[in-house]
């Protein structure tokens, strides 16, 4: 089973350039993979890794794997129906290789244009339950308003065994006992049957009001 861990990160030029040549990166390789027809990872990487390892070094390999992946899963969404555009701040997508975080002494490391960087992070209360899970991948965005970036984790740990049954407890419904359990136990259903017949009684009580306010409106008129 998974969840995510909402974290809020100070404020950091490298993550700012990160995220802004991250999407830039990614737009273009939307556009070829929207004009070749094809949301293919293989094949759009044959069609873009070099070309933007090239124009864009500051991009590590990893990053460049993980805005080939996060496009073709966008021109897979819109069907190549559509050509999707990222705006530039975006979230972007981390991958085991390009960040780490170490939520026990309160950072996270990740990949940026200037190399790797250590962030100092404050774990909330509620989230401390999951410090142990096994990180699988994280995204960073920027709320402009807010200025503030977050970074949302996801982490994993394995499903608990299903427990055996063992034994097998029968239920019949009915109207004087509510349920009827194989073991004999009988949850009767008189306090669900007097209610019932409170609010039924209130209804037509109601009901009766409605209907003489009516009839002397009209006579009035």
């Amino acid at each position: 089973m998974q969840r995510t861990i909402k974290l809020t990160l100070p404020s950091n030029d490298f993550l700012m350039e990160t995220i802004k040549l991250y999407n830039v990166a990614c737009n273009e390789v939307l556009k070829v993979g929207f004009q070749a027809r094809t949301y293919s990872k293989n094949k759009v990487h044959r069609l873009t890794y070099y070309g933007i390892r090239q124009k864009y070094p500051m991009l590590q390999s990893s990053m460049v794997q993980c805005l080939r992946d996060q496009a073709c899963d966008m021109l897979k969404h819109e069907r190549l129906e559509h050509l999707s555009v990222k705006k530039p701040y975006s979230a972007i997508r981390y991958n085991q290789r390009t960040f780490k975080p170490y939520l026990k002494k309160g950072v996270v490391s990740l990949s940026t244009v200037e190399g790797r960087i250590k962030i100092a992070i404050s774990v909330p209360k509620y989230y401390e339950q999951y410090i142990d899970w096994k990180a699988k991948s994280a995204t960073l965005s920027y709320d402009a308003r807010s200025k503030r970036f977050r970074l949302h984790l996801v982490v994993e740990k394995e499903t608990p065994a299903k427990i055996k049954a063992t034994s097998v407890l029968g239920v019949d419904s009915g109207i004087i006992n509510h349920a009827v359990l194989s073991n004999n136990m009988f949850f009767a259903s008189n306090h669900i049957r007097n209610v019932k017949g409170r609010y039924q009684f209130l209804r037509q009580k109601l009901s009766a009001k409605r209907n003489s306010f009516s009839t002397t409106s009209l006579k009035k008129a």
